[in-house]
């Protein structure tokens, strides 16, 4: 029931986002009725997006799926980017159009036109989402220090990792992940959630580049969402194959040292 909530909320929600998109670019540009049908086509398939991966990567036709996620997430990515700087700038007209009203004097200078007001936020979603390709194929260490009087040793390395058979090759990216672990020589590897994104039976050999990594003193996970909307199930036996031991509502005290602690993700 509660899955269904969240599929019936976010499906609205996503919904409501692509008329709004849809609504400001026939304000911005004309669109003859060819035109504004084949982009009201696009979007509906980019709305059913989400559910058709699932049933399509849930038939193995993996290629199939990796295709249409790379496509569908690529767009819902861009499109969130597009409706949180279009509605500020909706907010900030919204605001001039108040002050006009209460001043009796006109703002124009400082206003954005109908196309502006579509285009400009367009060219700042698609700058971002550039931006985020190329972290997301960028991957990095991340030195945290935590100080404690129990640690003596150098400064831990942070890791956050997510398996999915889409939209990049998983086992070229996971090849990577786990170079950049084995590299750091973690005393203790952890995975802090949505490890598993994705069906898990064309995960294409990733459990067992995962399972090469060692750590002397454990490999812990927890459980994100996303182990939830792969299947929760199938999510467990894929960490547990990948040699993590998997905190659920529990804690375990490692060399005396640390004790990490790991609950469900609630929702």
């Amino acid at each position: 029931m509660r899955f269904f909530l969240f599929i019936t909320t976010f499906t609205s929600l996503y919904t409501g986002m692509h008329v709004y998109a849809f609504l400001k670019l026939r304000r911005a540009v004309s669109l003859g009725w060819v035109a504004a049908a084949l982009i009201a086509a696009f979007m509906i398939v980019m709305i059913l997006t989400p559910i058709i991966v699932r049933v399509v990567e849930s038939a193995d036709f993996e290629g199939e799926a990796r295709a249409f996620a790379y496509v569908g997430y690529t767009w819902m990515g861009l499109l969130f980017l597009f409706f949180a700087a279009s509605f500020s700038i909706d907010v900030w007209r919204f605001l001039l159009h108040v002050a006009e009203r209460l001043l009796s004097k006109s703002l124009d200078a400082v206003k954005f036109s109908s196309r502006q007001a579509f285009f400009l936020p367009l060219f700042a979603a698609m700058l971002a989402a550039g931006y985020g390709i190329f972290e997301a194929m960028n991957i990095r260490t991340e030195l945290l220090v935590v100080k404690s009087p129990k640690n003596h040793k150098a400064d831990p390395d942070r890791s956050d990792l997510r398996c999915s058979p889409w939209p990049f090759d998983p086992g070229v990216q996971a090849g990577e992940d786990s170079r950049k672990v084995k590299a750091a020589s973690p005393d203790i590897f952890v995975s802090t959630g949505d490890l598993v994104d994705g069906q898990t039976d064309n995960l294409n050999g990733v459990g067992e580049l995962l399972r090469e990594i060692r750590a002397p003193l454990g490999k812990f996970a927890v459980t994100g969402n996303h182990e939830f909307y792969a299947g929760l199930g199938r999510s467990l036996e894929f960490m547990k194959r990948a040699g993590f031991h998997v905190l659920r509502g529990e804690a375990t005290t490692v060399a005396g040292l640390i004790t990490i602690a790991g609950v469900d993700d609630p929702w």
